[in-house]
């Protein structure tokens, strides 16, 4: 069992240097959206994606481990916890760095939602500003059926500087 914990331990700091990079990089995507650059976020979008894809292979590796070690413990390879295995393992080296791991994996992935929730708000408000200019660039001019100058109540041609038929 502690060649399977071991590989558990691996996972985690595996993931751990993946999320810390993430985070990194996610920090950067803040500086891109707020310039607009829009090259520069696609090109952290591929870093972002080739992270992911490291994430998914770390994770199946981990997956494998607690499978192992829920073997060996008598205990349901869907349920099984890190909590469980430091629960139940008799090393306290073991003990202790699952702890020290699962508190930093815990603290990864919350300053990953905080950046992802800021640039999410970013994301949303350069989105609403696009919009919104859109809508002034090609905004039509209502039929007006009166005017208060007397006038015939013809619309005005009104120039745009879009057409919003292309």
């Amino acid at each position: 069992m502690n060649e399977a914990i071991t590989r558990l331990i691996q996972c985690m700091r595996s993931e751990n240097e993946i999320y810390t990079k993430i985070y990194e990089v996610s920090g950067t995507k803040q500086d891109v959206i707020v310039k607009g650059d829009v090259k520069g976020l696609e090109e952290i979008t591929r870093k972002e994606k080739e992270f992911v894809s490291e994430l998914i292979a770390a994770e199946k590796e981990r997956s494998k481990a607690l499978t192992q070690i829920s073997v060996q413990m008598g205990m349901d390879a869907k349920s099984i916890t890190v909590a469980d295995i430091i629960s139940k393992t008799d090393s306290p080296f073991f003990k202790k760095v699952l702890s020290e791991l699962t508190a930093q994996l815990n603290i990864a992935l919350q300053k990953q939602r905080a950046v992802n929730k800021t640039n999410k708000t970013l994301l949303e408000k350069n989105l609403n500003f696009i919009d919104f200019l859109m809508g002034t660039l090609t905004q039509e001019k209502e039929n007006v059926t009166y005017s208060n100058a007397g006038g015939d109540g013809k619309p005005q041609q009104q120039v745009n500087l879009f057409d919003k038929r292309a």
